[in-house]
């Protein structure tokens, strides 16, 4: 599994339909993206920090998905 699979598992969880690493956010402008936390991804040894675009409509089920290990 790499971590667009992951961070497409997150999406899943979370209801959110479009998410992206800290990484991939970089190459945006630092103002388009929200953080939604770091979460435990299956296969990663550290937290990886998933960012969310602004206008994405954040759910409140976000903050219940960190440590998911799924």
């Amino acid at each position: 599994m790499n971590l667009v699979s992951r961070i497409q598992a997150v999406c899943s969880t979370s209801g959110l339909p479009l998410l992206m690493s800290e990484r991939f956010a970089g190459l945006l402008d630092a103002r388009q993206t929200t953080s939604i936390g770091r979460h435990a991804l299956k296969g990663f040894l550290e937290p990886i920090e998933i960012r969310a675009p602004n206008d994405a409509p954040l759910n409140p089920v976000v903050p219940s998905i960190k440590g998911n290990m799924s």
